[in-house]
C-alpha cells in the first residue's frame, strides 16, 4: 500500500520497498547474489527514458565517467543476469533472474516484458551492456551535477564541431 501513493515524494525507496518484512519474507536476503540480483532487476524495471537529450546524457555518463569501482559493481550485476555470457540480457535472462527470486512465472514475464520494452533503446529485443549501463545510472545516482555538466559539454561541443562543418559544406 505504501507504493501505491499518489505523490512520489510520499513513496518509499526501492531499497527501502525491498527491506519491507513481506518482500522480505519471500527472498533469501542473506546471500548476496540475490541481493545483486534484486538490484539489477528492480534498477532494470524503474528505468525510462524517452527523450534524445537524455539517452545522450546517459550514454556519455556511463562511457565516459564512471569510476572503476563503479562499472565493476555494475558489470558484476550486468553478469549476473546475462547467464549465457553473451553480452545481452534477453526476456529468458529476466525470467529467470525473476523466478530465483521467487517471482511467479506469470509476473515474472509480464515484467520481464516492460523492462524490454523501457530499456532496449536501440530496439533488438535485448538489453545491451551500454543499455544496462545507462538504465542503472538513471537510477543509482551516479548523475551528479559535475557528471552533467561535462556531458553537456561535450554534447555542446559536438553540435558546434556538427555545425562548422556543416557551413563549410
Amino acid at each position: 500500500m505504501k507504493l501505491l501513493q499518489y505523490y512520489p515524494e510520499d513513496r518509499p525507496s526501492a531499497s527501502a520497498a525491498l527491506q519491507h518484512p513481506w518482500i522480505v519474507k519471500f527472498c533469501n536476503s542473506n546471500d548476496p547474489l540475490n541481493e545483486k540480483l534484486k538490484m539489477g532487476l528492480s534498477n532494470l524495471q524503474s528505468f525510462r527514458t524517452q527523450k534524445t537529450l537524455q539517452k545522450a546524457v546517459l550514454g556519455y555518463i556511463a562511457s565516459q565517467e564512471l569510476t572503476k569501482e563503479e562499472e565493476e559493481k555494475l558489470k558484476e550485476i550486468f553478469f549476473i543476469l546475462d547467464t549465457n555470457k553473451d553480452g545481452k540480457i534477453t526476456v529468458e535472462d529476466l525470467i529467470n533472474g525473476y523466478m530465483a527470486l521467487n517471482v511467479k512465472e506469470e509476473v515474472a514475464k509480464r515484467r520481464a516484458g516492460k523492462i524490454i520494452t523501457r530499456t532496449d533503446i536501440n530496439q533488438n529485443g535485448s538489453i545491451d551492456y551500454n543499455e544496462f549501463m545507462m538504465a542503472n545510472l538513471h537510477i543509482n545516482q551516479e548523475i551528479t551535477k559535475e557528471r552533467l555538466k561535462k556531458a553537456f559539454e561535450f554534447i555542446d561541443l559536438v553540435n558546434r564541431d556538427f555545425n562548422s562543418r556543416i557551413k563549410m559544406e
